[in-house]
């Protein structure tokens, strides 16, 4: 399932890439909010699960895992505030007067969130330990981490680049994510089938997402792109796997 999903991605992407009239581009603002709030409240799920799992079983890839899906229930919380409150406009986030604030910011926290889930498997292969107190110390200061991003971002809006570190920031980004899937593959093989398989094709979803997103930013309210689309099947197949968990979960109780 893992090479199947990544060879038919890998196709797409090319086949967009080299055909620009089949990139999808919508304007939706009702989806738009919906694959937000369902992406949102799914790394929340997935942030809460890998929290509990550490707390009851141990593992330090869970601590960074944890962080790594805050981080992204964070960014995704501030832009439906943000669309919700009627104030996108004046960050920038409408289609009527774009800034670069919001492609930073989406960038931002998918870079931060791939660096942690590496940073997380590495140090799981390597028999990292962590204290209970430290572990929360990864995921608030993750968080805090990122609140700063968001300021700088935000006061430096007007002067932002808009192609070049822009551009490097989202190859960086698909490719730790990417990455980060490989490591916890070979994370799965050393502890006899953890972190679960759903994560490891989500993952490899995830990482050809920043790809398309590169190709069409879809930072923007009302604005639905492949990346968009990926992203939400991203988080499908790990809301079918917390599925799947919770029932051998009950099983085994």
């Amino acid at each position: 399932a893992l090479v199947a999903t990544s060879v038919l991605l890998a196709f797409i992407t090319i086949v967009i890439t080299l055909e620009p009239s089949f990139r999808f581009v919508a304007v939706a603002p009702r989806l738009d909010l919906v694959i937000n709030t369902v992406a949102t409240l799914a790394a929340m799920g997935v942030a809460a699960l890998a929290w509990t799992r550490y707390v009851e079983q141990g593992g330090l890839a869970l601590v960074f895992q944890s962080a790594a899906f805050a981080v992204l229930a964070a960014s995704g919380t501030l832009f439906i505030a943000v669309a919700v409150a009627g104030i996108d406009a004046r960050v920038g986030l409408t289609l009527e007067a774009p800034t670069q604030a919001p492609v930073y910011i989406w960038t931002l926290a998918r870079l931060l969130a791939g660096v942690l889930l590496v940073v997380g498997a590495v140090t799981d292969l390597r028999d990292g330990t962590l204290s209970r107190h430290q572990a929360r110390h990864v995921l608030l200061g993750s968080l805090t981490l990122f609140g700063l991003l968001v300021v700088i971002v935000l006061s430096a809006n007007g002067s932002l680049p808009e192609l070049v570190t822009r551009e490097a920031l989202r190859t960086v980004g698909g490719s730790s994510i990417v990455g980060s899937g490989l490591i916890y593959r070979r994370l799965r093989m050393r502890r006899g089938g953890l972190p679960r398989g759903y994560l490891l094709i989500g993952l490899i979803i995830a990482g050809f997402s920043q790809v398309h997103f590169a190709l069409h930013p879809g930072a923007y309210t009302t604005l639905v792109t492949t990346g968009d689309i990926l992203r939400l099947l991203f988080y499908v197949v790990l809301l079918l796997g917390i599925s799947r968990d919770a029932a051998e979960d009950l099983r085994a109780l």
